[in-house]
């Protein structure tokens, strides 16, 4: 697992591993839509993929959207309301994003949100590393096999993400984010940076340093549909 400085470093080295020594994989599914006869979404693949921010390297983790062209108000007003404790299905941010998100969108709200998952668990997280802070038990469970198991092979759309765990070491917040599928170009950059922000205000709540970011994915990869160059 590479160890980088900042956020910066991070991507681009990031974006050369996966160009350069990705595996050409053709998926039955995305998100809810069946591809797997269509080349548009033949995939570059590194499976699996991790990698450390040192603490101090989050301060620029804006540069993860500027790099890949993520607009910062989405992305603000989407973490505000994963924070904000209600349910926000479909919420208002994802209109800021409104080209992107639209499609996903049936019976006027989303399969899932990270609003509606977060909602139970993010204060009982907060109090848990208050009373206990060497815990090895505070994780926000994203992924559910109790709501999510019956959509499995398109038939909705399944959480990316499926847990993230923070440690309170050496005085500092530190935070592993672990995923099951990433798509490099389209939500690498907010993935990442939606993160550090939950991290940050986590660290804030308990008024403690935020140390390092760690982030595992079990397929990193990038569709050709969304390539500026055919690489493929």
């Amino acid at each position: 697992m590479r160890i980088y400085a900042n956020c910066l470093e991070a991507v681009k080295e990031i974006e050369r591993d996966l160009f350069e020594m990705g595996i050409q994989v053709q998926p039955d599914t995305m998100q809810d839509k069946i591809v797997k006869d269509d080349p548009n979404f033949l995939t570059l693949e590194l499976s699996p993929y991790g990698f450390t921010i040192v603490a101090g390297g989050q301060k620029d983790k804006e540069e993860f959207l500027k790099y890949l062209n993520v607009p910062q108000d989405w992305a603000d007003a989407e973490f505000e309301e994963r924070i904000s404790k209600k349910s926000c299905n479909p919420g208002k941010a994802w209109e800021l994003r409104r080209y992107l998100w639209e499609e996903f969108i049936h019976d006027n709200k989303f399969s899932y949100t990270y609003a509606k998952r977060f909602k139970n668990q993010l204060d009982v997280i907060i109090n848990e590393l208050k009373i206990h802070p060497n815990t090895r038990q505070a994780i926000i469970q994203i992924y559910s096999y109790l709501l999510d198991i019956n959509s499995l092979g398109g038939k909705k759309r399944i959480p990316c993400s499926l847990n993230v765990q923070f440690l309170i070491r050496e005085g500092k917040l530190k935070m592993i984010y672990t995923m099951r599928s990433n798509d490099f170009l389209t939500f690498f950059a907010s993935d990442n940076y939606l993160a550090m922000r939950l991290q940050e205000y986590i660290a804030e709540q308990l008024k403690i340093e935020v140390g390092s970011y760690t982030f595992f994915t079990g397929s990193l990869h990038c569709y050709k549909k969304d390539m500026k160059k055919d690489i493929f």
